[in-house]
């Protein structure tokens, strides 16, 4: 289990350090792609931190978003690297190996407009839980969809499963973040 943790590690950082490759590319060097008018500009998107609750699941988070393409009308694609901790629950108490924290690379479809953002997610993530002999550490295929209001501080309803029992949230809560749009 540790050493499937350590290769997630690994591929992540490595992931990372080819976005960083392609961050700072010279404006010469953009190129145009025909699949509704997207331009490749690969590019920092956002930074965020994240708190949502819906009765009985509690969700915080961090995510980081890069651009690969970008359209005029702030539609975007791109990446997804994110944490996110979540104690799931019912009205007796914590469910069995909460809390739950998932490792996510994903693949993100973005839509900004003015105030609002809307993020569609599908990817890669390594599940924990607090009691991996009863719900054993993996990886796992997950989806995932986020909506937002507001620029820096923003009121955001997010969710994500992996289709498997304890492995998903739904919630809304609050952000704090940065966006390139702004």
């Amino acid at each position: 289990m540790t050493n499937n943790f350590t290769q997630y590690i690994n591929l992540l950082f490595a992931f990372i350090i080819l976005m960083n490759s392609n961050l700072f590319s010279q404006s010469d060097t953009i190129k145009t792609v025909s699949i509704a008018k997207l331009e490749y500009s690969p590019n920092f998107h956002s930074i965020q931190i994240d708190g949502n609750i819906f009765v009985t699941s509690f969700e915080i988070g961090g995510q980081l978003d890069f651009d690969l393409f970008r359209s005029q009308k702030n539609i975007c694609i791109g990446t997804r690297f994110s944490i996110e901790n979540y104690m799931l629950g019912d009205f007796g108490g914590t469910t069995h190996g909460s809390p739950f924290t998932n490792y996510n690379l994903y693949l993100r479809l973005s839509n900004t407009l003015d105030y609002f953002t809307m993020d569609v997610l599908g990817g890669m993530s390594y599940y924990e839980s607090n009691a991996p002999d009863y719900y054993p550490n993996q990886s796992l295929p997950r989806i995932g969809f986020e909506l937002k209001y507001g620029n820096i501080i923003g009121i955001i309803l997010k969710g994500s499963t992996s289709f498997k029992d304890r492995t998903g949230f739904f919630g809304i809560g609050l952000s704090l973040g940065y966006n390139h749009f702004l």
